[in-house]
């Protein structure tokens, strides 16, 4: 029943995203290079990859996105320094990471970051698929990563969060992400030194602008929290 629900929504769903792309186009996201060194000895390096609170949306600097704000909040929780460096993907869904991330290099990071899933969430993707990518691609870091290098993956924010898929058909999405977070969580539970992060809704911000510095100063705080302790027992 759950499938057969998602298959007659999808479509209605898929069609309303598609038309908020102009608004989504229009709002300004950081485009300067995607990375932030926070000063300090013994400096973490990580690396912030994927689509949604990785792109920077709403702010035209990665210093004032999550980038730079995740490599103060880090750097402070630490007393160490910080070096974040971010592979944006807009639009980039789960059955596309693993191609993405193939051209990455994996060398040499304390810390991985995944923000993944907005895109799937709101394109209403099957949650056996969004199982099996998520898997594929966590087992590929595994390989690649560092032995001691940590993995974190930071669940779907609430949609509705984001002024421009605030309707009900926004709350469609908001609870195929719910699910999409559960098999996340479960997944990461099951694989060594992989976490999952949950990311609550920030304070509302400008609607003409989606997001703010303030939204990402609150997922930064979210995430530095889970990983500071990890990362200071390297």
């Amino acid at each position: 029943m759950l499938t057969l629900t998602r298959l007659v929504l999808a479509p209605a769903v898929r069609a309303w995203v598609a038309s908020k792309t102009d608004e989504v186009e229009s709002c300004p996201r950081a485009r300067d290079t995607p990375e932030w060194h926070s000063p300090g000895v013994d400096a973490d390096r990580v690396l912030l990859f994927g689509g949604g609170p990785a792109v920077g949306w709403g702010v035209l600097s990665h210093a004032l996105a999550l980038t730079g704000s995740l490599g103060r909040v880090l750097s402070r929780q630490t007393h160490r320094g910080a070096d974040i460096y971010t592979v944006p993907v807009p639009g980039l869904k789960a059955a596309a990471a693993r191609a993405e991330l193939g051209r990455v290099g994996l060398e040499g990071y304390d810390a991985v970051v995944l923000t993944l899933g907005v895109n799937d969430a709101a394109a209403l993707t099957s949650l056996a698929s969004w199982e099996q990518e998520l898997r594929g691609i966590l087992r590929m870091l595994a390989r690649r990563c560092p032995r001691n290098a940590r993995i974190f993956v930071a669940g779907v924010h609430p949609l509705r969060s984001i002024p421009v898929y605030d309707g009900p058909l926004g709350s469609i999405a908001d609870s195929h992400a719910r699910k999409m977070n559960a098999i996340t969580a479960r997944l990461c539970a099951e694989l060594r030194n992989v976490t999952y992060v949950e990311l609550t809704a920030p304070e509302p911000g400008d609607a003409l602008r989606f997001r703010d510095a303030r939204s990402y100063r609150h997922w930064a705080e979210e995430l530095a929290e889970v990983m500071a302790p990890q990362l200071n027992q390297l």
